[in-house]
């Protein structure tokens, strides 16, 4: 798999193009919090967060590139890593190891979806789509795996996939069981972070979690509304 990969544009079978569930989320702004405090201090200590912020994304993710691209069974291209300092291509081992040691710890089976790896699963509903990082069977279970490279896990990323990416699976007839949200940290001083989701177990913040992502999605239709006002 590519790392240059285009931004996911959705369009729904109406011809509509229609948000991410990614951008549905960023209404809430809960994870907003944290990084403000994260720029702040940053410039305490008289660090270019901007600076900062573009090397720990680029390391995230060519981590998690690495994780997918080893469940296929292939390597990064080195005309690719050749785009990264040594120091990005480090901390990304360091992501796809603990990844590895979650692995080591499961039984692990990457599944296939309309005839091809279940990796960067496109789904796109009426309303709004979303990009599943895989679809797994992982103990037994069907899971819809989201990675996340950053600092740790939010309720904005919970919203999002129990929220968005459950409904959109669900739509599209995928039997899942499980949801895995992997905190994979592109960092030497962080270890691995999973939360996992059971669908009869986990009933409540499932539930909790997709009436969130409806109201957001409202606010997000509702904004779009009232700036399409302004501009006439």
């Amino acid at each position: 798999m590519s790392l240059l990969k285009a931004k996911s544009l959705y369009t729904n079978d109406l011809g509509i193009n229609v948000p991410g569930a990614t951008t549905i989320t960023k209404e809430w702004g809960e994870n907003s919090f944290p990084l403000m405090y994260w720029a702040w201090d940053c410039g305490m200590h008289q660090i270019d967060f901007r600076k900062k912020s573009g090397k720990a994304a680029d390391a995230g993710t060519l981590g998690h590139m690495m994780i997918q691209n080893g469940l296929l069974g292939l390597e990064v291209p080195k005309e690719e890593l050749d785009q990264f300092t040594q120091e990005q291509i480090s901390l990304a081992e360091t992501a796809h190891l603990q990844w590895m040691e979650f692995e080591s710890q499961h039984k692990i089976e990457l599944l296939t979806y309309d005839g091809k790896p279940a990796i960067e699963v496109k789904l796109t509903s009426k309303e709004f789509g979303g990009t599943l990082d895989m679809i797994m069977r992982v103990d037994g279970d069907i899971a819809l795996v989201d990675l996340k490279t950053g600092s740790g896990i939010y309720p904005d990323h919970i919203v999002q996939v129990a929220g968005g990416y459950s409904m959109l699976a669900t739509e599209y007839k995928i039997d899942w069981k499980k949801i895995i949200l992997a905190n994979v940290p592109a960092n030497f001083d962080k270890h691995l972070n999973i939360k996992i989701l059971d669908r009869d177990e986990d009933t409540e913040i499932i539930t909790a979690s997709q009436l969130i992502f409806d109201s957001l999605l409202n606010v997000y239709n509702n904004k779009k509304y009232i700036k399409d006002f302004l501009k006439r």
